[in-house]
């Protein structure tokens, strides 16, 4: 299984994607060696200063920050612009699951994957009505192929009772929303 070679981008950004997906690479492999069962990936927070030139988003003072308050109609194209070039590297990393065997399944189908981005809705953040992914199919117990919409006030934390769930773990509510399994994603 052979990794992308790590390059150094000396701080300018203009390599992100590439070191991005040397962290994902090894994030897969620990997994599928069986060094940990979990892993996390962030590649940006709304916070940082994190500039995205590779996508001819011109350096912006306040960076990733900025841009996702500018709701003017270039602000908006820029931030679709940040969301799909994130979603790539989530596609990239789900290729690699997908591509390694354990028995009969793939890593991907033994493994729970959830995606959500940090936009909301303008310059607020608001998280309400926010879209998330869940790929793989937790060992077979995870609906695939399906957009479920759920009402406006459904916090997505509650998807980690689902999850809980799958991974045999009996928890009563998650953070400060999550109270109830999600109807509808589990087989």
């Amino acid at each position: 299984m052979g990794g992308p070679a790590p390059s150094s981008d000396r701080g300018t950004g203009a390599y992100s994607n590439e070191r991005a997906q040397l962290l994902i690479w090894l994030q897969v492999t620990a997994i599928a060696c069986g060094l940990t069962r979990f892993g996390s990936f962030m590649l940006a927070s709304r916070s940082n200063k994190r500039q995205f030139n590779w996508l001819g988003i011109p350096n912006a003072e306040d960076g990733h920050h900025g841009i996702s308050h500018d709701t003017s109609p270039q602000g908006l194209e820029q931030q679709s612009l940040i969301v799909t070039d994130e979603i790539k590297q989530f596609a990239y990393m789900l290729d690699l699951m997908q591509g390694i065997q354990q028995g009969d399944r793939s890593l991907l189908y033994n493994s729970i994957v959830f995606f959500a981005h940090e936009h909301g809705h303008g310059a607020d953040h608001d998280f309400s009505n926010t879209p998330v992914i869940l790929a793989g199919r937790a060992g077979g117990q995870l609906k695939t192929n399906q957009h479920v919409v759920f009402g406006n006030a459904t916090p997505y934390s509650n998807v980690f009772l689902n999850i809980f769930g799958w991974l045999g773990m009996n928890v009563a509510s998650f953070g400060v929303n999550g109270k109830n399994p999600l109807p509808r994603i589990s087989v």
